[in-house]
């Protein structure tokens, strides 16, 4: 593959950006589980085995808790969701 020289600038231009913006959300995603490991009393090998979970097992899991930790689980996520705007991130429907 040939590339120009402005494509060559771009394409770097946007690995650049996307290594910015994978630390960014990687501090965000360290800085979150520390406060939630502290928060649930989760041990280092509980917090380990969340990479193990899929998407779907954790809402079904979810979908049985009390009315009051879902509305917590809400917020949480929520404010989740401020944080990744406020790092500059948009978030837009495909």
């Amino acid at each position: 593959m040939t590339l120009t020289p402005v494509q060559k600038r771009a394409a770097m231009k946007i690995a650049v950006d996307l290594a910015k913006a994978d630390r960014q959300i990687h501090g965000a995603e360290v800085s979150l589980l520390n406060d939630c490991q502290r928060k649930l009393g989760l041990t280092d090998d509980e917090l380990e085995m969340i990479h193990y979970l899929s998407l779907q097992e954790c809402i079904e899991v979810l979908e049985d808790l009390p009315e009051s930790e879902k509305a917590y689980d809400r917020d949480t996520s929520l404010e989740t969701l401020k944080l990744i705007t406020k790092l500059g991130f948009r978030i837009i429907k495909e």
